[in-house]
Order: C-alpha cells, then structure tokens, then sequence
C-alpha cells in the first residue's frame, strides 16, 4: 500500500510539473514586461 502511495505521489508530482513547463506559460517573466538585467543590457550596447 505504501508503495502505491509514493508512486502515485512521485509520478503526481512529476506531471505536474511537466504539465506546468509545457502547457502554462505565460507564467513566466517577459523581458518587455518587465526591467530584467538581460533587456537592460542589451539597449546599452
């Protein structure tokens, strides 16, 4: 029972996040949205 447990914990958890990484992105951080170190370093050069 144990066994069934963790796997069904471990492979949750690891679909999620795959899930996640594939089908979610628009999550993440644009560079035009936002001041990040790599906009500002490329409008000085």
């Amino acid at each position: 029972m144990a066994t069934i447990v963790l796997s069904v914990i471990i492979f949750g958890t690891a679909g999620y996040i795959i899930y996640r990484s594939l089908f979610l992105k628009k999550g993440s951080c644009e560079c035009d949205a936002c001041d990040c170190p790599a906009k500002s370093g490329r409008s000085k050069k």
